[in-house]
């Protein structure tokens, strides 16, 4: 996996221009699954791309955004569903 170096030498995940690109949404484990909360400033869903990559959940947006997301291991990203609406793009990782 190819990494960007910020100015303060942090780790930054691939696509993220900056530190503070990389927030950490509101994460909880339910009785539904692992679901996640994210707010974003973009005006329709196609701005925003989510991949899933081993255990991470990455969310950039066409704005040069990007969140990285940690998920326990054991939940499936393939089974994923995801919702934008008014702002706020929530995801929903079943339980395995």
């Amino acid at each position: 996996m190819d990494y960007d170096y910020s100015k303060r030498g942090h780790l930054l995940p691939e696509g993220c221009k900056d530190l503070g690109d990389v927030i950490q949404p509101k994460t909880a484990i339910t009785e539904r699954g692992f679901e996640v909360a994210v707010k974003l400033s973009v005006p329709k869903c196609s701005d925003i791309q989510i991949i899933g990559e081993g255990n991470t959940l990455r969310i950039t947006t066409t704005q040069g955004g990007c969140r990285a997301i940690e998920v326990p291991g054991a939940y499936p990203l393939a089974a994923a569903r995801a919702v934008y609406f008014n702002g706020r793009l929530r995801i929903l990782v079943p339980k395995p």
